[in-house]
């Protein structure tokens, strides 16, 4: 077989041959790659579709509180379990106070700079009682920061302790956890109306189930710490403020906790919640006298007297 017959075949055999020879390589890669790109491209008149990123975005500040049992984590869990994307992140130390929060420099800059649709705001469970205005002032100041960086605080209503605590033979006026309750939900009520902020009422579930689910256990022996049941409860009311949502859309259980203890623990946040959203909000507290923004001015360099129980 001569060369011209050989050739002739070739491209008889295999059509792209021709192709190349005539020097069409390029047009035959743009057309293929424009078959196959098609089916990925929208239909004429219609917006290409952008991944969405997630709505919401959390940052819990505080201490052991916060920190004790993952509980960022398992806000996460549980807001997944109901169908919400609730990505959480924390700075969580142990006997931290906001004012103590505040004086890192890290911290104001990652709340101002780190884009949080919320941002959770847990202050020492003795400040609103022993240094009331050192509260106010470093929960304002927060506050701000967070709606400045477009954000919506949402204040993390701490417990009382349990009856049993040494806290109510030691403290100069706390001698039972309705008492301490009611001090606590006070302050942080009437800063939420101040600052236009939504309370997660943690501490009424926990005072609620004190009364009415005693077999829940959400203390741990020091009286003060809560155990998986009682970072479970926390959980749960916190999804039930940032979100709207009933937490009982969650069926989430941790391992740790008997399914009972987590149904019994979604119930009471859910009851909790509601009776926060149909209760009247609290009078508008008064201007401070010379108040500006933050309302009250504490000395940030002057030295902390560190908490007499935790």
């Amino acid at each position: 077989m001569n060369t011209e017959n050989e050739a002739a075949q070739a491209r008889a055999r295999y059509p792209m041959g021709a192709v190349l020879r005539r020097g069409s390589y390029l047009a035959a890669v743009l057309s293929l790659c424009a078959a196959l790109v098609a089916p990925l491209l929208p239909a004429a008149g219609q917006e290409p579709q952008v991944a969405a990123e997630p709505s919401s975005r959390v940052l819990l500040l505080g201490n052991s509180y916060t920190r004790f049992n993952v509980l960022p984590l398992m806000l996460r869990r549980v807001a997944e379990a109901a169908g919400v994307s609730l990505p959480t992140e924390s700075v969580a130390r142990g006997g931290y106070t906001l004012r103590r929060h505040w004086r890192v420099h890290e911290t104001r800059a990652r709340v101002r700079s780190g884009r949080y649709s919320h941002v959770v705001l847990q202050g020492h469970s003795l400040r609103p009682i022993d240094r009331r205005a050192e509260f106010e002032d470093y929960t304002a100041r927060f506050a701000q920061a967070v709606r400045e960086a477009g954000g919506e605080p949402i204040l993390y209503e701490t417990w009382p302790r349990h009856p049993g605590a040494p806290l109510y033979r030691e403290h100069a006026e706390l001698r039972t956890p309705p008492q301490m309750a009611s001090r606590v939900g006070e302050a942080y009520r009437a800063l939420a109306v101040r600052h236009g902020a939504r309370v997660a009422p943690v501490g009424r579930a926990f005072l609620t189930a004190l009364t009415t689910r005693p077999e829940l256990e959400i203390y741990k022996p020091d009286g003060a710490h809560p155990t998986w049941a009682g970072s479970y409860l926390a959980a749960c009311v916190l999804f039930g403020a940032i979100t709207g949502q009933d937490p009982r859309e969650s069926d989430y259980t941790p391992w740790e906790l008997p399914p009972a203890s987590a149904r019994a623990a979604r119930e009471l946040a859910a009851l909790v919640l509601e009776a926060e959203r149909r209760a009247p909000p609290p009078p508008r507290p008064a201007a401070r006298e010379g108040a500006g923004n933050p309302p009250v001015c504490v000395d940030p360099a002057a030295p902390e007297a560190p908490p007499a129980v935790f």
